[in-house]
């Protein structure tokens, strides 16, 4: 694979202007936009938003947060929000037409941004003032959020068989009350195994009660208990303390000599019975059976809210299993052509450098302590906070008036980048599922922007992400039924296979700018694409003519891959990817290959159904290395939305309200490897829309350019 691009983000704000016979005699046609933001709840004369050097006829048109009376004279705006006017000029005398939309915000102090427009059909964004509550520039909520989020109306169906990676939840009363004990995780006990009920029904209090059963390799009718929540935790027990079953660390670099117990479950009896034991050696981390397994054949009895294991029958406890009460079965457009789990061996974490703790981002040569003093202050803090954002909020302002005096112009509302940056500090991980993570760091811990020039002086704005490229929710990488194999000879029946996500160092830089957009798919020049790795067969396709490693970021700090491999395949298909869209390959980092909330819309995806509440536009999710931003699928439950109507092209973006040309999840039919049709859940599809040729440095790294960086 070749380098990361040097990310820019690349956004139209001038649409599209028509040539006029005597255009350059005729004067320019101006447009000035109010400067603050629109009040709340309040009529506003039309007159109020803008007014122009021509007197030629006037007509209004406004969507989002706001509504215009018959007459076409006032606006109402609603309590908060972003109203969308567009405002159309008749040609008058010599005055040419014009046409032009704005996004003026109705709440915040606003930012002031008196702006002309020239020419015949115009199109801009306006500057807002910062605010959380943008229906159009927002980030999904993060796991942190959802995992409080209430889920009512939940009932219990008996699991009628165990079977490889069935999802279930266990209790001590056939009748499936929320009421009743089941097995939890308690990450905050030393990960010790209580019983609960599922009475606060909210998200966390049935992800802690969720397991997932993966069969043993010598007996296909035993099976192993993994946490859903915390899926790198499977069960064992302490010999020492009553035989007391707790959760051991498995699958992430840990000491001593944790292991996890093989249980089988008689469906007549409802007895759980331990029948061996497999211990972690820590050197080579791989699992051999434990012969000295004290608990063999014993079975799990619950009592004053402990399990243990008990020597008798009669001692036992009766438990029962149900199917889980949220949906994380692996979706079927992700596996179409229902490719069984492989026999591979995983790719030990002996044989994985281990990452650097997040001190190292900001300490370590070759990072971001190098960063100058112009941008330092950005990034003086991890995570959110108050200082680091009054500095990126000046920093982004100083980088709109200096790239405008230029003649050049941001792709997008400054309002984008500040909650893009909000969003992505707000991430931590909440699922211990990252072999070297810890519970509550941030994801994405520094977002700044840089403006540095070229050798002619010219400015190039960049917006850089600091992050470990890891998912704050349970990846679930067990459940995939054909990982990427790790290389080496002998094929993929003799590899080793991954399963295990770890800490990455990801640098990622976003262009600002606007550096147009191109007219064809192979415009952009790429060192090597996928299409030229498989031997440049056929016609480029906005899927083939694509990146072979990274194509975006996610606003979690993760990496967008294309939905192809790096063998010209749809990953959904090769049934390489786990329920949410991500995988790990060679390197172990996490990165995204298709949309997970439109595969299996559990609410527990990079993006979920509840983002859209109260909002004008599908969610802002990450951005393309074009600088392109990448919002979420359009649903039909929410047709009014702005752009709902406007149809995507072949890069799987359009333009629309002011917004400027940007991408979307979305959809499309495909046929499997076996012939059979399926759908494929897109995020980024491939090739880039936003021009690249024009990115100083586009393709270097930051330890090969720190320029761009601002080191």
């Amino acid at each position: 694979m070749f380098k990361k691009p040097a990310l820019v983000v690349l956004f139209s704000i001038l649409v599209a202007t028509a040539n006029f016979s005597n255009a350059l005699a005729a004067p320019a046609t101006d447009i000035k936009w109010r400067e603050t933001p629109l009040p709340p709840s309040s009529v506003i004369s039309v007159n109020e938003l803008a007014n122009s050097n021509s007197s030629g006829k006037k007509t209004w048109a406004v969507k989002g947060d706001c509504s215009i009376d018959k007459a076409k004279t006032q606006v109402t705006t609603m309590a908060s929000g972003t109203c969308i006017v567009t405002l159309k000029i008749a040609k008058k005398g010599s005055f040419k037409a014009i046409a032009a939309t704005k996004a003026l915000s109705i709440s915040g102090s606003g930012a002031t941004n008196t702006s002309a427009t020239t020419g015949t059909t115009v199109t801009t964004v306006a500057t807002v003032a910062t605010s959380s509550n943008s229906p159009i520039y927002y980030t999904p909520a993060p796991f942190s959020v959802i995992l409080k989020k209430s889920l009512p109306g939940k009932t219990l169906s008996a699991l009628s068989a165990v079977a490889n990676r069935s999802k279930f939840v266990l209790a001590d009363a056939s009748s499936g009350s929320l009421s009743s004990n089941f097995l939890t995780i308690d990450s905050s006990s030393a990960y010790s195994a209580p019983a609960s009920s599922f009475t606060a029904q909210t998200y966390e209090s049935y992800l802690k009660g969720m397991f997932s059963a993966v069969s043993d390799t010598t007996d296909t009718t035993q099976f192993r208990i993994d946490s859903v929540l915390h899926n790198i935790y499977s069960l064992d027990f302490d010999a020492a303390n009553a035989n007391k079953l707790v959760f051991k660390l498995n699958w992430g670099w840990t000491t001593g000599s944790p292991g996890f117990i093989s249980f089988s479950y008689d469906q007549s009896t409802n007895l759980l019975q331990a029948k061996k034991r497999y211990v972690l050696n820590t050197s080579s981390y791989t699992h051999s059976l434990d012969g000295g397994f004290s608990a063999a054949n014993y079975y799990v009895k619950l009592s004053g809210g402990v399990y243990s294991l008990v020597a008798s029958a009669g001692d036992a406890t009766k438990l029962y299993m149900f199917k889980s009460p949220i949906d994380y079965d692996m979706p079927l457009d992700f596996n179409p052509d229902s490719v069984g789990f492989v026999s591979n061996d995983r790719v030990s974490l002996a044989t994985i450098t281990r990452r650097n703790p997040i001190t190292d981002l900001i300490s370590s040569d070759n990072k971001l302590r190098d960063v100058s003093a112009t941008y330092k202050p950005q990034i003086a803090v991890a995570g959110s906070n108050s200082a680091t954002k009054t500095a990126a909020d000046t920093k982004l302002a100083e980088i709109k008036k200096l790239v405008e005096a230029q003649g050049g112009k941001l792709r997008y509302d400054t309002l984008a980048y500040q909650n893009f940056r909000e969003g992505a500090l707000g991430v931590t991980l909440q699922s211990n599922s990252i072999a070297d993570g810890t519970l509550g760091q941030l994801t994405a811990p520094y977002v700044y922007f840089t403006n540095e020039k070229d050798s002619a002086g010219t400015y190039h704005p960049f917006m850089i992400i600091a992050s470990f490229s890891i998912s704050d929710k349970p990846n679930l990488l067990n459940d995939v039924r054909r990982p990427p194999g790790a290389g080496g000879g002998g094929g993929y029946g003799t590899s080793n296979v991954t399963r295990d996500a770890t800490l990455q160092m990801a640098f990622t830089k976003i262009p600002m700018r606007d550096y147009g957009l191109v007219s064809s798919i192979a415009e952009n020049t790429l060192p090597k694409s996928l299409w030229s790795e498989v031997g440049s067969v056929g016609a480029v396709t906005t899927y083939n003519y694509a990146s072979t490693s990274t194509n975006g970021v996610a606003y979690d700090g993760v990496d967008i891959y294309p939905a192809m491999n790096n063998t010209m395949s749809q990953s959904q298909a090769a049934a390489e990817i786990c329920s949410i869209g991500i995988h790990v390959g060679q390197g172990m980092g996490l990165h995204y290959h298709a949309d997970g909330f439109s595969a299996l819309s559990n609410g527990l995806s990079l993006y979920n159904a509840d983002d859209y509440t109260g909002k004008t536009h599908p969610p802002l999710i990450g951005f393309g290395w074009d600088g392109i931003a990448l919002f979420g699928k359009y649903i039909a439950s929410n047709a009014s939305m702005l752009g709902y109507g406007v149809a995507l092209d072949d890069f799987g973006g359009h333009d629309h309200d002011g917004i400027g040309y940007h991408y979307h999840a979305h959809t499309a039919p495909a046929t499997s490897n076996l012939g059979k049709p399926y759908t494929l859940h897109l995020l980024l599809k491939g090739a880039w829309r936003g021009k690249i040729n024009s990115v100083p440095n586009f393709w270097t790294e930051f330890k090969d350019s720190r320029t761009y960086f601002g080191g």
